[in-house]
């Protein structure tokens, strides 16, 4: 996939330097970067929500990413509040 705001340079740098990576070194680096979001998400809610326990914390996450279909699923069936 070719981002339209990136040369085509710099694209194919990219494309090159992932392709060295091998399957496992950009398996790794999806997960660090999925990780860095769940880490940003969660420090935005504790920012907004200081009274909000772990639990509550860990639930407006999952509302967050997953949706509050999942959100209320993972709280017994309870929905969750707005993050």
């Amino acid at each position: 996939m070719f981002a339209v705001d990136t040369r085509l340079e710099a694209h194919e740098v990219q494309v090159a330097v992932w392709r060295r990576m091998g399957t496992s070194g950009r398996s790794r680096a999806a997960a660090a970067l999925s990780e860095s979001l769940l880490n940003t998400v969660r420090a935005q809610i504790v920012a907004r929500h200081p009274d909000w326990s772990p639990r509550e914390v860990s639930l407006g996450v999952i509302r967050r990413v997953h949706g509050p279909d999942l959100a209320a699923r993972a709280n017994g069936g309870l929905p969750v509040p707005e993050p």
